[in-house]
């Protein structure tokens, strides 16, 4: 997954880095039902398997985030495990992310709205 914030400083898009990844452990969590994956950093683990690697930089006009989820953990050099071993599709996760991802976002400017800043 390729996200893009324009007008975004590495601070602030490390954070909307680590709501990414929040957000995809609990779709994962809600669809096993149970809370079996935890995030440490922009990481998110099932034991000591890893489901992810994540990076956050800027650009000149934008910050970027980039986020792997293994589809399969095998071949992977450290412990692994996949989207796939976890039963889900690996579009439809995607999806099911980006779309949480964008609500969230969203959430966030219009609840900005409601208050004045302070003087």
């Amino acid at each position: 997954m390729i996200v893009e914030h324009h007008g975004l400083g590495l601070g602030h898009i490390t954070d909307r880095q680590r709501l990414l990844m929040a957000l995809a452990g609990e779709i994962i969590n809600a669809h096993l039902g149970e809370a079996l994956i935890r995030r440490d950093g922009d990481d998110l683990y099932l034991g000591d398997r890893k489901l992810s690697v994540s990076v956050a930089t800027t650009s000149p006009d934008s910050g970027l985030i980039h986020a792997g989820f293994n589809v399969r953990g095998e071949g992977a050099p450290v412990p692994a495990i996949g989207v796939e071993e976890l039963g889900l599709e690996p579009r439809d996760f995607a999806k099911k992310v980006l779309s949480a991802y964008a609500a969230e976002i969203e959430s966030a400017r219009k609840a900005s709205l409601k208050v004045k800043r302070v003087e």
